[in-house]
C-alpha cells in the first residue's frame, strides 16, 4: 500500500479526513498476515503553506517470521531537511519539556 497524507491541514478538511481514516487502515492491515506500507506525511497549518513537519515512512511485519521494522527519511521540519536530533531540538523551543516548569 501507498499512501499520499500530504494533505494535513486544519483550514480544508485534511486533518478531519486523515483523523477518520486512518484508524480503519489500520485495523484492515493488522488483520494481514505480511504488510508493507509506505507514506508521503506533511502536516501543514494552511493550505499551501510550508509544511510545519514532513517525512516519507515505510512500515513492514510479518507475522509468522515474528518481524517488524520501520524506515523514516527526508524528515524536514519548516522546510529544512534534519536528522531525528535536529528536529527535537528545533521543536523544543516550541514545545519546552513539562518536567522543567
Amino acid at each position: 500500500m501507498e499512501y499520499a497524507k500530504r494533505d494535513i491541514t486544519m483550514d480544508n478538511g485534511g486533518a478531519l479526513r486523515f483523523l477518520v481514516a486512518e484508524p480503519a487502515r489500520m485495523v484492515l492491515s493488522l488483520m494481514t498476515c505480511h504488510y508493507y506500507q509506505k507514506d508521503h506525511w506533511s502536516v501543514r497549518a494552511t493550505t499551501g503553506a510550508t509544511p510545519l513537519v514532513a517525512w516519507d515512512g515505510q512500515y513492514w511485519w510479518d507475522k509468522g517470521q515474528l518481524r517488524a521494522g520501520a524506515r523514516l527519511t527526508n524528515f524536514r521540519v519548516d522546510g529544512r531537511s534534519v536528522g531525528l536530533g535536529d528536529a527535537v531540538e528545533t521543536l523544543r523551543a516550541s514545545y519546552p519539556d513539562p518536567r522543567r516548569r
